[in-house]
C-alpha cells in the first residue's frame, strides 16, 4: 500500500496507532501523555533563569515561535491548547509544532469564564496581520416581475469594511507563593485564576471599552447601536429591543441578553403583565432567550443582541503572562499580569440594543 497517497495528518494517525499496537503486543503500555503545569511554569518564571528548560518550556517556546515571537523566559506565552488539555510536545527546534492535531480554541477555553463568550460572540483567533472584515451596509433587495418580459431593476448591496487592529488588554492576578512547592495541588487553581482573569478582561473590554487611550471601543461606547429608554423598563420595552435586533438582521435563535446584576434583580421581580405570574427576567431568560448577569456591565444597563455579530479578534497563539518579582517581595504572595492582544468589530452595530438607567 502506498502510504504517500494519504494526507500527512492521516499518516501520523496511522503511525500512532501502529506504535500503540506493537507496544501492547510486546506487553508494554504506552507512556501516559505529559500534563502541562501552569503552577510549575509560573514557579520557574520566578527564578533568575526563568522558564528556560523542561516540558513547559518546550510548549511555551513552541507557542512563541508559532506566534512569531522570541521566547522570553520571564514573559511567557501560554498557548490556548494548554488549558484543560493533556499535550504531547514536539521539539520546538524540530519544526515548531506545538501539539498534536487536536487544538483548543479560545472560545472553548473561555466560555465557562466569560459572559460574552457564552452569549455566542464570534472569536477569530491566532491572527497575525490586521484582518479586514466586510460589513453589509445596505442589503440587495429581491423583487417580483409581473411577466417574463418585465425588466429587473438593478439592486446592489452596499458593502463596507472594518479593519481590526490589536489593542493590548491587561489583567492583574495575585497568587500564593506556596504554588512553587505545591504545584500539583495548586495547578488547577492557577489555571482557573488565569482563565477567570482573561474572561473578566474580555467581558470588560467587549461590553464597555472606552475606545480611548488604546482601549477597544466596547458595545456601550459604539455609535449606531440601538437604544431603549430604561425608565420603568417593562415587557413592552424588551419587546422593542427585540424588534430592533431583528430589524437589523439579527437571527432569533442567536439572540441573548447580558445585563448588570441590579437589572437582573429588578426585572426578575417585575411581572410581564400585572397578575400574569411571570417575570420579565424569568429563570435565566428574557423573551425566551438566554439572559446572564455580570458585574462587568454598568449598573442599570441591559444589552440584547445577536451576539454572533460581535466579532472578537485575538492575535497570537495564546495569552502572554509575566510576573512582578518586586511588589510583594516581603510577603508570601506573587503578582502576575496577563496580556491579550485583541479587538472588537460589531457587524452591524445596530444588531445590538442597549437600555441604560433602568428603573
Amino acid at each position: 500500500m502506498n502510504t504517500q497517497a494519504f494526507p500527512e495528518n492521516t499518516r501520523r494517525s496511522i503511525a500512532r496507532e501502529l506504535s500503540r499496537y506493537y507496544l501492547e503486543l510486546a506487553g508494554n503500555e504506552p507512556d501516559e501523555p505529559k500534563r502541562f503545569s501552569f503552577a510549575r511554569a509560573m514557579g520557574e518564571m520566578l527564578t533568575e533563569r526563568g522558564l528556560a528548560d523542561g516540558y513547559e518550556h518546550e510548549i511555551c517556546q513552541s507557542a512563541a515561535m508559532i506566534g512569531g515571537r522570541r521566547h522570553d523566559p520571564h514573559r511567557v506565552v501560554f498557548p490556548f491548547s494548554a488549558f484543560t488539555r493533556d499535550l504531547t510536545a514536539a521539539s520546538a527546534p524540530g519544526g515548531g509544532y506545538l501539539i498534536s492535531q487536536d487544538k483548543q480554541r479560545p472560545v472553548d477555553v473561555l466560555r465557562p469564564w466569560s459572559v460574552v463568550a457564552r452569549a455566542g460572540c464570534t472569536i477569530l483567533d491566532r491572527l497575525v496581520g490586521n484582518p479586514s472584515i466586510p460589513r453589509v451596509i445596505t442589503a440587495a433587495t429581491a423583487q417580483w416581475t409581473s411577466t417574463e418580459a418585465t425588466a429587473l431593476t438593478q439592486s446592489e448591496p452596499t458593502i463596507g469594511e472594518a479593519v481590526a487592529t490589536p489593542k493590548h488588554a491587561t489583567g492583574y492576578m495575585r497568587f500564593s507563593r506556596l504554588l512553587q512547592i505545591q504545584a500539583d495541588s495548586f495547578d488547577r487553581f492557577v489555571e482557573s485564576q488565569l482563565l477567570e482573569a482573561v474572561g473578566g478582561l474580555l467581558d470588560q473590554t467587549v461590553i464597555a471599552g472606552t475606545g480611548a487611550a488604546g482601549q477597544i471601543a466596547g458595545i456601550t461606547n459604539t455609535s449606531g447601536i440601538g437604544t431603549q429608554s430604561g425608565s420603568s423598563l417593562a415587557h413592552t420595552g424588551t419587546l422593542a429591543m427585540h424588534k430592533q435586533i431583528l430589524d437589523a438582521g439579527g437571527i432569533e435563535e442567536r439572540i441573548s441578553w447580558v445585563g448588570a446584576t441590579d437589572v437582573q434583580q429588578t426585572l426578575a421581580a417585575r411581572e410581564r403583565f400585572s397578575g400574569g405570574g411571570r417575570a420579565i427576567w424569568d429563570d435565566g431568560r428574557i423573551l425566551g432567550r438566554p439572559a446572564a448577569a455580570t458585574k462587568h456591565v454598568a449598573a442599570g444597563t441591559l444589552i440584547g443582541a445577536d451576539w454572533s455579530r460581535a466579532i472578537v479578534c485575538i492575535w497570537g497563539p495564546g495569552f502572554v503572562v509575566e510576573q512582578d518579582p518586586y511588589t510583594y517581595f516581603t510577603t508570601g504572595r506573587i503578582a502576575a499580569r496577563i496580556i491579550v492582544d485583541c479587538d472588537l468589530v460589531l457587524a452591524p452595530a445596530n444588531a445590538f440594543s442597549v437600555s441604560t438607567s433602568i428603573t
